[in-house]
């Protein structure tokens, strides 16, 4: 296994390690270990979990939690290369300091999956992509930004997940 595997893998599933979106936060740190920083919102209804690499959202409905947005936030390698939950590491190998999108995109097409550019001229920044079947949105930096963050044209910005990801993958209107 690999880190271009761990993208490709979630890329194709919308899973970690086993866990999804509904999952409640007992069932994230059994997947990705408890080296996490959970925020909650003033209201107690929502909260984040940051494990670096992967960054999580739950609301709070009946007394119980549930997952809503998955984000892999790639970008961040670049300036927190030991920001990868140990768990990902066992399994996938160390990972680089940044994913090229060009090698998720050839990944994605061996399985028969194309992720399809959202054509909304988003910005200069960030060209977004759609895995349909997975329903999960690829954030690439643009070759116009040439460089974002220290990271390339080209380099995987992001990637999302949430129950909403089809509505995000219509043009945004200006």
């Amino acid at each position: 296994m690999s880190a271009l595997s761990f993208f490709v893998d979630f890329a194709l599933n919308g899973r970690i390690e086993g866990v999804g979106l509904n999952s409640p936060p007992e069932e994230w740190a059994k997947g990705l270990g408890t080296d996490f920083v959970d925020d909650k919102s003033k209201s107690g209804k929502r909260m984040r979990r940051d494990y670096g690499l992967v960054e999580l959202g739950f609301l709070r409905s009946d007394g119980l939690w549930a997952c809503f947005l998955i984000s892999l936030q790639a970008h961040r390698l670049w300036r927190y290369p030991d920001g990868v939950p140990q768990k990902l590491l066992d399994r996938y190998g160390e990972f680089p300091r940044s994913i090229q999108f060009e090698d998720v995109r050839s990944a994605l097409r061996v399985h028969g999956r194309e992720p399809q550019l959202i054509a909304d001229g988003n910005g200069a920044d960030t060209a977004r992509y759609h895995v349909p079947s997975a329903n999960v949105l690829i954030a690439v930096v643009a070759g116009e930004a040439e460089q974002l963050n220290d990271l390339s044209a080209g380099s995987v910005w992001s990637m999302h997940l949430s129950e909403d990801s089809g509505a995000w993958a219509r043009p945004r209107q200006r």
